[in-house]
């Protein structure tokens, strides 16, 4: 309380001097919060040491492993609680789960033996009330490693299982195109002694996707990749010393990508052809055991996490393609096997489970992977173009021209994105550009069908176009 006898310039300085402590406290506050980017969302005893993880938004995230038997659980409101969804009609525990709302997901399973055999793919459409058999692989061998939808169009999914006919034999794939309502056989070429490896499936669109493979015999993996939608394969050049396994993600320009591994020279492999040839990197940080990764779409921030069983701070994230690392707080839990998220244009709500069970989540800003001039022509004139595909879903293009220079050659130009109601969505450009044409994309996968409009401001220049997202 303050003196009533203090004078009015003794009043100010105390209110002064307690706005002063309350400003630090918050600074304090908001670096503590930072600090601590990963905080627990749930413990779930019985998921098995290889669970698998589904991020559907912010809030419906679905989670599937066993350790003798099937088991699956799903929370709808942010992983305040997890309800054990049932499993009648799955006969083995599972490899893989790939969610679309909070009622229809998808699993694979781990054949119930070591070696393998006829593994099967099941979908449920009601929470698990009921499960209907997708395929099945046959054969003796192998099993399913995961299934996954591209994060860009998220109509096209895929899973992969180990040679069914033992290793060397074709890999066997299942591929749908429409949000998986229906399923087609695929396959890989089968090569001599190799089989493929849990956590490593990616999937960018129907033309792009791949896996890691492994020769047991030499314990030495390598990427297996795919850019023209299973017509042919490459296999990548790098041999990396298995030790419980390495992980495989891309970046959408279909062209970086990265490998981690498992040593103590905190080595990762990066490409930059889309997995011709892979160069020997480093993280620079330490982060023992088996480091699996997650590349979010439409940027360049990549996510490594570590299964090591001593707890620390076992994710690191980089926001430059994997060539500098910030080590993150992880609320000290160890054993992490995968990660998951939802991207709502500049931010991300990611999931990460542990073998033990335990779940973290967190809440971080991201930034588009940037504006691409796409020509060298100085234009007449400002040009805002409408954006293509339109409709869209749930990723577009919008062009855009500056023509005149201002400013040291470049001039202040804002590209952003508003709903109905003139709420502003995301900032697509907000940058000083020279006069040239442009091209930014704009992914609307965590927006709802409607109306929505960009404006390009540059200069004394305004315009405004709308779009329509349709799902």
């Amino acid at each position: 309380m303050f003196n009533t006898n203090k004078s009015k310039g003794e009043k100010m300085n105390s209110i002064k001097y307690y706005l002063i402590i309350i400003f630090v406290f918050s600074i304090q506050f908001n670096i503590n919060n930072v600090s601590a980017q990963w905080t627990q969302a749930g413990d779930l005893n019985d998921i098995g040491l290889y669970p698998f993880i589904s991020v559907v938004d912010s809030n419906i995230v679905w989670i599937a492993g066993g350790e003798i038997s099937a088991v699956v659980y799903r929370t709808i409101n942010g992983g305040l609680n997890w309800i054990s969804i049932p499993t009648n009609g799955l006969p083995f525990e599972l490899s893989g789960i790939a969610a679309k709302d909070a009622s229809a997901a998808f699993v694979c399973d781990y054949a119930g033996t070591k070696t393998g055999g006829n593994a099967k793919v099941f979908k449920t459409t009601n929470a698990g009330m009921n499960w209907i058999l997708i395929d099945s692989t046959g054969g003796t061998n192998g099993y399913f490693n995961g299934i996954k939808f591209s994060k860009t169009q998220p109509q096209f999914g895929v899973t992969f299982s180990d040679p069914p006919s033992g290793k060397g034999n074709p890999y066997f794939l299942l591929k749908t195109t429409d949000g998986g309502n229906n399923w087609s056989r695929s396959s890989a070429p089968g090569i001599p002694n190799t089989f493929g490896l849990f956590y490593t499936l990616f999937v960018i669109d129907p033309m792009m996707y791949g896996f890691q493979i492994i020769n047991p015999t030499t314990t030495q993996t390598k990427s297996y990749i795919t850019k023209d939608g299973g017509a042919n394969w490459i296999n990548g050049n790098q041999n990396i010393t298995y030790a419980e396994g390495v992980d495989l993600v891309f970046s959408d320009n279909k062209q970086t990508g990265l490998i981690t591994n498992y040593n103590t020279n905190h080595e990762i492999f990066r490409t930059t052809n889309g997995g011709v040839n892979w160069n020997s990197g480093s993280t620079g940080l330490n982060l023992s055991g088996f480091n699996g990764a997650c590349w979010i779409s439409g940027t360049n921030t990549v996510f490594i996490y570590s299964n090591a069983s001593t707890s620390g701070n076992n994710i690191i994230r980089s926001d430059d393609g994997g060539f500098n690392w910030t080590a993150q707080s992880t609320s000290n839990t160890p054993g992490l096997m995968e990660m998951d998220y939802a991207r709502f244009n500049n931010t991300i709500v990611t999931y990460c489970v542990s073998s033990k069970g335990n779940i973290i989540k967190s809440r971080q800003s991201v930034q588009n992977t940037g504006i691409l001039q796409s020509g060298n022509n100085v234009p007449g004139d400002f040009k805002l173009y409408q954006n293509y595909p339109n409709p869209f879903n749930p990723n577009t293009k919008i062009r855009f021209s500056i023509a005149s220079e201002k400013n040291n050659g470049k001039q202040n130009v804002k590209l952003i994105v508003y709903d109905l109601l003139g709420k502003e969505l995301v900032k697509l450009a907000d940058n000083k550009l020279s006069a040239g044409s442009y091209e930014v994309e704009f992914n609307g996968g965590n927006l709802p069908s409607g109306i929505y409009y960009y404006r390009l401001s540059a200069e004394d220049y305004v315009e405004v176009k709308s779009m329509i997202l349709i799902k």
